[in-house]
């Protein structure tokens, strides 16, 4: 049976007062007997002292009545002796219904009384007769005055024998309850100080017994395995009890805290590992951007050498062309001065040392321009192959900044574990993040003109074989022109014998020198635009320069930001260590377990329950399903369907919602509009989401969206909103229709 502290206190009590009460009882009893043995002590007492008023007033009455013989006044007997005879009598009368027992003895002295008075009254009228009658009236006054006294004091002696009895009974009974007060009273105090006695122990005993108990607790230095071993059955026991179902939740609580910090540091080891990789991948841009940006200026260094050689070729191609005109237009003048060489041998012969020297220095021109044409071919190989290497580059890139892309949302999802302390390093996951998009842009735009610059240099490639195929037909053609010539020269003799030869010859120079010009129009033509493709290439040069440039930039900032990340890791790795050595002093039973690697996801905890299984039960189910869709969207194998677990959360949340909505409003929950509210925010962003994520439009800025989304809500939503209507329902003794 359970008695409370509260109920041996009250009963102690109530037995102290019934105690106190009956000796209070016992001594008013005491106290009504002393009054009436009191009261009758005054009685006695006040009859007493009536007797000595008498005895007072009859000596008065002596004196008056004496003064009056002697004096002869009269008026003395007739006012103060005959006031004091009345007052004698008004107090024999008195005395005589307070003692009726003496009625006879106050009967003979109010008669004494009368002669007395008498022979007072006989006494004055003598001295009027005579003294010598007047003396003898007094002698006999005067007996009657001491009979008078004697009667008063055979009266008096009663009375004073009952007072003197009366207070004898007073002060014995009056002692004999101080007796019994003292004697009561030590008893009482006895009791009461043996029933504080009693009631310290009950109080104190367990008391010390805890104390003792909590000594033993802090002795045993965080053994929270400990509990008080109290079995009274009263509040102390119930403080023990609710002192071990604390402790014991402590014990729960540092058991998932511990959990969550060997969580911790897994998730430190994978953060530290995640910026040693982003550290490796960043030098491996940087290298690489370094290797580009090599490679680019000794492209454009190629560029510039061959956009001077298509100059020169151009000029050299332009002089040639002049040069084919002129020719031209002395062929047609040889074809119609034919008739005349026959007569101007010698002006033929002038010409054609002059024409041959001429020919000559085309032909050394022509192959010069062979020789440029050659060159500028080489140099474009070369800027060919130095694009190509470009183009392997920028795939190298575009690896790397996929490779940080995956880095980044590792991290991204290290510092959602993290809780609080991985919010830095979800901002630093973000910042990686979006350098890496810059970068695989910027890669992209690159190829892209990279891409455009192999066209054209594949386009000035080919114009430069046909300047080359033509320079080749123009030198074969020159160097035969030429031969004639020599031929004309030795044989000038012969002019006349082979004039119709010469004239064939020159109708097929003439030919051959329209070919020429058209070829060398090509030339011109295809230098200009190998000139103008050269210019484009300069210009896509440079604008690669620029981005590689800008790529360099943002490569030192990723590079500073992986510094950012390893310092904070090295950070919570420092924390989670202390933590754990604060934690390991608490002897909580839990071991951890060092094999079982960090899942992708977000675990339930107790801290987010609300107190009503149904609700918890959705949470926990919306917990499994937004898990599946993180390592769907982190792994992105043909084993998930993104666009089917998204639809599968989203109905779930709808149903949820409508159910906890439906729930509220059967507990007539105050502020479930605004809960309404938080709902439709919540729906339209995951709307959003899913639209993203069916559009294929999956990066690592999305997965971390939706991690933020989901942990946002569980921090904001249920962990805090989803609580106060499970605190307002328990507070109101509720119970939520199912």
């Amino acid at each position: 049976m359970k008695i409370s502290i509260r109920t041996k206190i009250l009963a102690i009590n109530i037995l102290i007062t019934a105690v106190l009460l009956l000796f209070i009882g016992f001594s008013y009893e005491r106290s009504r007997a002393n009054s009436r043995v009191f009261e009758d002590l005054i009685k006695v007492s006040a009859d007493y002292n009536t007797l000595r008023d008498i005895e007072v007033e009859i000596i008065n009455i002596w004196q008056y009545l004496t003064d009056a013989s002697l004096t002869g006044d009269s008026a003395v007997i007739s006012n103060e002796a005959a006031a004091s005879r009345r007052r004698i009598g008004e107090k024999l009368s008195e005395l005589k219904k307070q003692e009726p027992e003496f009625g006879s003895a106050i009967e003979a002295v109010s008669k004494s009384l009368d002669q007395f008075w008498k022979s007072g009254v006989d006494m004055q009228k003598a001295y009027g007769l005579s003294r010598a009658e007047g003396n003898r009236s007094m002698a006999n006054f005067d007996g009657m005055a001491d009979q008078m006294l004697l009667s008063l004091e055979s009266l008096s002696e009663p009375l004073r024998t009952k007072r003197n009895n009366a207070i004898t009974l007073y002060f014995g009974k009056l002692t004999a309850t101080n007796i019994i007060l003292v004697v009561g009273g030590g008893v009482l105090a006895v009791f009461i100080i043996l029933s504080g006695i009693f009631l310290s122990l009950i109080i104190s005993r367990p008391v010390r017994a805890a104390t003792s108990s909590l000594e033993d607790l802090v002795s045993s230095k965080g053994n929270l395995s400990f509990s008080l071993e109290l079995k009274n059955r009263d509040e102390i026991g119930d403080m023990a009890s609710q002192f071990n179902l604390f402790l014991g939740k402590i014990k729960e609580m540092m058991i998932a805290i511990s959990e969550i910090v060997n969580k911790n540091n897994k998730l430190g080891a994978h953060l530290s590992d995640a910026s040693k990789q982003t550290a490796k991948s960043v030098s491996g841009i940087v290298e690489s951007i370094s290797g580009i940006r090599s490679n680019s200026e000794s492209l454009d260094r190629s560029i510039q050498q061959a956009s001077a050689a298509i100059e020169e070729i151009r000029q050299s191609i332009s002089s040639l062309n002049n040069q084919v005109e002129q020719q031209f237009s002395a062929i047609e003048q040889s074809s119609s001065a034919t008739e005349e060489i026959m007569a101007s041998v010698t002006n033929v012969a002038t010409i054609a040392k002059n024409r041959l020297a001429s020919m000559d220095s085309i032909v050394a021109l022509i192959q010069k321009g062979g020789e440029k044409v050659e060159f500028t071919s080489e140099i474009i190989q070369e800027i060919q192959k130095n694009a190509d290497d470009m183009l392997d580059m920028i795939d190298i890139i575009n690896n790397i900044s996929s490779q940080t892309n995956l880095l980044a949302m590792n991290a991204s999802i290290e510092a959602a574990h993290a809780g609080d302390a991985g919010r830095g390093f979800s901002v630093v996951a973000d910042e990686i993040r979006k350098l890496a998009e810059d970068t695989g842009e910027h890669a992209g735009r690159i190829g892209e003109s990279l891409k455009s610059t192999t066209e054209k240099i594949a386009e000035a490639t080919k114009a430069g074989e046909e300047s080359e195929e033509a320079l080749n037909v123009i030198n074969n053609e020159v160097g035969l022109f030429s031969n004639a010539l020599r031929e004309v020269s030795s044989s000038m003799n012969e002019l006349s014998v082979a004039s119709n030869e010469i004239l064939h010859s020159v109708e097929t120079l003439m030919d051959t020198s329209g070919i020429v010009r058209d070829a060398s129009k090509e030339m011109d033509l295809g230098a200009s635009d190998s000139l103008t493709s050269i210019l484009e290439i300069k210009e896509i040069s440079a604008q690669s320069l620029q981005r590689i440039a800008e790529v360099s930039i943002q490569t030192e900032h990723l590079n500073s930001v992986s510094l950012q990340v390893a310092s904070f890791g090295n950070q919570n790795k420092y924390n989670n260590t202390l933590l754990s050595n604060e934690l390991s002093q608490l002897e909580t039973g839990f071991v951890a377990d060092q094999d079982t690697e960090v899942q992708v996801g977000i675990d339930w905890s107790d801290l987010l329950s609300v107190g009503i299984d149904k609700m918890d039960s959705e949470h926990k189910e919306l917990f499994v399903r937004i898990n599946s869709l993180l390592k769907a969207l982190i792994s992105r194998s043909g084993d998930y369907n993104i666009a089917e677990l998204v639809g599968f959360i989203n109905e779930y949340i709808d149903f949820h919602f409508r159910d906890e909505e439906k729930m509220l409003e059967s507990v007539n929950f105050p502020h479930l509009d605004a809960h309404k509210k938080l709902h439709k925010i919540y729906e339209d962003e995951f709307d959003q989401i899913e639209k993203k994520l069916r559009s294929g439009a999956f990066d690592a800025s999305l997965l971390i969206e939706i991690q933020d989304k989901v942990v946002n809500w569980l921090l904001d939503h249920i962990a805090k909103v989803d609580k106060k209507y499970g605190e307002y329902i328990a507070e109101n003794g509720l119970n939520p229709k199912p």
